[in-house]
Protein backbone atom coordinates (compact mmCIF):
# COMPACT_ATOMS: atom_id res chain seq x y z
CA UNK A 1 0.00 0.00 0.00
CA UNK A 2 1.34 3.20 -0.80
CA UNK A 3 1.24 6.62 1.06
CA UNK A 4 -2.00 7.70 -1.31
CA UNK A 5 -3.71 4.96 -0.73
CA UNK A 6 -3.23 5.36 3.14
CA UNK A 7 -4.38 9.15 3.13
CA UNK A 8 -6.68 8.62 0.98
CA UNK A 9 -9.00 6.98 4.12
CA UNK A 10 -10.80 8.78 6.46
CA UNK A 11 -8.53 10.10 9.52
CA UNK A 12 -8.94 8.67 12.72
CA UNK A 13 -10.40 11.46 15.01
CA UNK A 14 -8.48 10.88 17.81
CA UNK A 15 -10.54 13.51 19.86
CA UNK A 16 -13.64 16.07 19.48
CA UNK A 17 -14.48 18.57 21.51
CA UNK A 18 -16.30 21.40 21.31
CA UNK A 19 -12.85 23.74 20.43
CA UNK A 20 -10.98 21.05 18.42
CA UNK A 21 -10.15 18.06 16.43
CA UNK A 22 -7.43 15.86 16.78
CA UNK A 23 -7.02 13.51 13.77
CA UNK A 24 -4.65 10.89 13.19
CA UNK A 25 -3.29 9.50 9.53
CA UNK A 26 -1.32 6.48 10.50
CA UNK A 27 1.01 5.17 8.36
CA UNK A 28 3.56 2.33 9.12
CA UNK A 29 6.34 5.31 9.31
CA UNK A 30 8.35 5.37 12.07
CA UNK A 31 8.30 8.73 11.46
CA UNK A 32 5.58 11.31 13.24
CA UNK A 33 4.81 14.84 12.12
CA UNK A 34 2.14 16.88 14.43
CA UNK A 35 0.57 20.10 13.49
CA UNK A 36 -1.87 22.82 14.87
CA UNK A 37 -3.38 24.21 11.90
CA UNK A 38 -3.67 28.11 11.11
CA UNK A 39 -5.70 30.37 13.52
CA UNK A 40 -8.55 31.00 11.03
CA UNK A 41 -8.85 26.83 10.31
CA UNK A 42 -12.03 25.15 10.47
CA UNK A 43 -12.15 21.27 11.84
CA UNK A 44 -13.91 19.47 8.90
CA UNK A 45 -13.11 16.04 10.24
CA UNK A 46 -10.51 15.68 7.00
CA UNK A 47 -7.82 17.01 6.73
CA UNK A 48 -5.11 19.68 8.88
CA UNK A 49 -2.27 21.81 8.39
CA UNK A 50 0.63 20.01 6.22
CA UNK A 51 -1.18 17.27 5.05
CA UNK A 52 0.09 17.05 1.56
CA UNK A 53 3.76 16.92 3.07
CA UNK A 54 2.74 14.06 5.70
CA UNK A 55 1.52 12.52 2.26
CA UNK A 56 4.73 12.76 0.42
CA UNK A 57 7.03 12.03 3.07
CA UNK A 58 4.84 8.71 3.64
CA UNK A 59 4.88 9.79 7.72
CA UNK A 60 2.29 9.44 10.39
CA UNK A 61 0.58 12.76 11.00
CA UNK A 62 -1.37 14.45 13.47
CA UNK A 63 -3.47 17.34 13.19
CA UNK A 64 -4.80 19.49 15.58
CA UNK A 65 -7.69 21.86 14.21
CA UNK A 66 -9.62 24.78 15.66
CA UNK A 67 -13.36 24.79 15.36
CA UNK A 68 -13.26 28.43 15.33
CA UNK A 69 -10.63 30.79 15.20
CA UNK A 70 -8.14 30.08 17.96
CA UNK A 71 -4.61 30.38 19.25
CA UNK A 72 -4.52 27.40 21.60
CA UNK A 73 -4.93 28.89 24.29
CA UNK A 74 -4.16 26.52 27.60
CA UNK A 75 -7.07 25.67 28.75
CA UNK A 76 -7.74 23.76 25.82
CA UNK A 77 -4.61 22.27 25.51
CA UNK A 78 -5.94 19.53 27.80
CA UNK A 79 -8.09 18.33 24.43
CA UNK A 80 -4.99 17.59 22.81
CA UNK A 81 -3.45 15.72 25.59
CA UNK A 82 -6.68 13.74 25.78
CA UNK A 83 -6.38 13.00 22.05
CA UNK A 84 -2.66 12.47 21.66
CA UNK A 85 -0.94 9.75 24.07
CA UNK A 86 2.31 10.78 25.08
CA UNK A 87 4.01 7.30 24.37
CA UNK A 88 3.04 8.41 20.40
CA UNK A 89 5.44 11.49 20.58
CA UNK A 90 8.58 11.68 20.65
CA UNK A 91 10.18 14.54 21.94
Amino acid sequence: MNAHDIYSKQPIILHDCEELQVLHFPTESELTLVTFDIMHAKANGKEGFALKLARRLNLNFYAVVPKRPDWYPTKITHCVNRGLKRDQIAA
